[in-house]
């Protein structure tokens, strides 16, 4: 992310000036960008999903699957729930994620479910 400097330019006048006139880097399209892009809005789906989930549900929820932690995460992230997710822990095989237990939907979050329902497949 480049920064930017204001420079005054005769007056009140103020121009945004890149601070190291780095030219931009190229746009690249292949296999790989297209799955992360997918990747991304599967976890925004999956993570709006959850939100629905957690509004209707009677809280405090355990959550244990790992790909929903890290859904809680974003969502955490965002401002959404009130949540505690542990770090996850090494062991010889990998690592393991504890379950993350949410105590809360902010009233931002109670406003995401309503802003944007779940649309039906149909």
């Amino acid at each position: 992310m480049n920064a930017l400097v204001f420079v005054a330019s005769g007056g009140d006048d103020k121009e945004a000036v890149n601070r190291w006139n780095l030219p931009r880097r190229p746009r690249i399209r292949g296999a790989a960008e297209a799955q992360r892009t997918w990747a991304r809005r599967d976890t925004h789906r999956v993570s709006l999903a959850l939100l629905h989930q957690l509004a209707q549900a009677e809280l405090p929820v355990t959550v244990f699957s790992g790909k929903e932690v890290d859904s809680l995460r974003v969502l955490l992230l965002a401002g959404h729930i009130q949540a505690h997710i542990p770090l996850p822990v090494r062991t010889l095989s990998g690592h393991d994620q504890p379950p993350a237990t949410v105590k809360a939907v902010t009233s931002l979050g109670r406003q995401m479910v309503h802003r944007f329902p779940l649309r039906r497949a149909g």
